[in-house]
């Protein structure tokens, strides 16, 4: 009977290392199945938002609205026609044709002194520029949102497929338990603590379920797409490594950020502004001419020429316009140079966050990841032959998924991180190569 006995257990041992062998094979090799890329699944979400998204159509709209302000300001009035009943006698009132006298006709220009209406049309072109990187802004702020949200969501794919992960070890290592509870190889507790384990890691699962829904339909919605539209999973991929020095990325954001680009634009507008506003110093000029209809004597006709006469009373009131737009010339100058001067300073904390989240994905990638394996393996193998307890190997195990997570979350991190940067320096790291030199 002791023979009998020893043999089954020795048989049970024999089982329990084989599915102890494939917990370990189920929670270390990855899936290998064809997934859609990381940038491609990206760059066809950008031109969904650059195509779709309402917010980005709003602001195209309003630079083409900006572009015909300078046909208003460059055009002259239309000129005024009228006519006159004149000397219409009391008592045909209300008919001014009845014993009418004269009838007089005419036509009135008002004519802007020479150059006047050019600095007009000169200064809303430049407003024309400041609607142009409202637009670039807007086109940045989406698609940096839309980098974010989507970097986001490849976390929490990768965290849905951890937590699969995770739910397959347990699940085999429930029958491991199970078979060895039930020859009393090992304690109740072992059993208890895996089923515990993977109630938790349901509830984990179902909420989980529930942040790929909410991303998505966020990702969709800065795509300017239906919410419900589906996005498949994309692969694992490691981010690549740009590294453009720091006075490159301010080069690029004096002559790429669109908020800066606005202010400097906005300056100028600002001070075409006050050089035409000291046009209004000179005179306008007014050309009128007449038809007289004489019902009882000849017709005749009459030309009138005017000018506005700047006086003493009316200087007071130019020259305070003058020292608003000059003054507001100077406020946007201050302004574009102090944007310019947090521009610098939020570009040089994203490159320090940006190097530090790179060198801790390495250590991640090189070092924790592969050491938390490893103590993974050696508990499965000291489980096996009795030498720990089974919390010990449960630990190991989470312990090993926990790094992984990390490292994901590492890497969204720095996704993230780089596309604040390009928001920053308003263009793509990766065109950067494509860029001229100089500032």
């Amino acid at each position: 009977m002791n023979e009998t006995l020893t043999c089954r257990r020795a048989g049970l041992g024999v089982v329990a290392s084989l599915s102890l062998a494939l917990v370990l094979g189920a929670s270390l090799v990855p899936a290998a199945e064809s997934r859609p890329q990381y940038e491609a699944t990206l760059e066809g979400l950008i031109a969904s938002a650059r195509a779709a998204n309402p917010g980005y159509q709003a602001a195209a709209l309003k630079e083409r609205a900006a572009g015909l302000s300078p046909w208003d300001a460059g055009t002259p009035d239309p000129p005024t026609l009228g006519v006159e009943f004149y000397q219409a006698p009391i008592t045909s009132f209300p008919d001014p044709l009845k014993d009418q006298m004269e009838i007089d006709y005419s036509i009135q220009q008002m004519i802007p002194f020479p150059g006047k209406l050019s600095l007009m049309a000169r200064a809303e072109r430049a407003g024309r520029a400041v609607a142009a990187a409202e637009r670039t802004g807007t086109e940045r702020t989406i698609i940096g949102a839309l980098k974010r949200d989507f970097a986001e969501l490849y976390f929490v794919w990768r965290r849905q497929e951890i937590l699969a992960e995770d739910a397959a070890t347990l699940r085999a290592l429930a029958t491991v338990t199970s078979t060895m509870y039930s020859v009393g190889m090992t304690g109740q507790a072992d059993f208890l603590r895996v089923q515990t384990e993977l109630a938790s890691l349901q509830a984990d699962s179902v909420g989980t379920a529930q942040d790929v829904a909410a991303m998505t339909a966020m990702v969709n919605a800065w795509a300017g797409r239906p919410i419900e539209t589906e996005i498949a999973p994309v692969a694992e991929f490691m981010p690549d490594s740009i590294e453009p020095s720091y006075d490159a990325l301010c080069s690029l954001a004096v002559r790429h950020r669109p908020d800066l680009v606005a202010m400097t634009a906005e300056a100028k507008m600002k001070g075409a502004e006050a050089t035409a506003q000291l046009a209004e110093f000179l005179p306008d000029f007014m050309a009128r001419g007449t038809y007289k209809n004489m019902l009882q004597a000849k017709d005749d006709w009459a030309v009138m020429f005017g000018m506005t006469l700047p006086t003493s009373w009316s200087f007071p009131k130019f020259s305070a316009r003058y020292q608003q737009r000059r003054l507001a010339a100077r406020q946007a100058q201050l302004g574009a140079a102090n944007m310019r001067n947090m521009a610098f300073a939020e570009i040089r904390g994203l490159e320090g966050r940006l190097s530090g989240l790179r060198s801790r994905m390495g250590i991640q990638q090189t070092r924790v990841i592969p050491a938390a394996r490893r103590t993974y393996e050696s508990s499965l193998a000291q489980y096996r032959t009795g030498k720990t307890e089974f919390p010990m190997v449960i630990d190991a195990q989470r312990m090993y998924l926990m790094n992984v997570m990390e490292y994901h979350m590492t890497v969204m991190s720095f996704l993230q991180a780089r596309a604040e940067l390009e928001q920053a320096t308003g263009i793509d790291l990766d065109r950067i190569d494509a860029e001229p030199e100089g500032k």
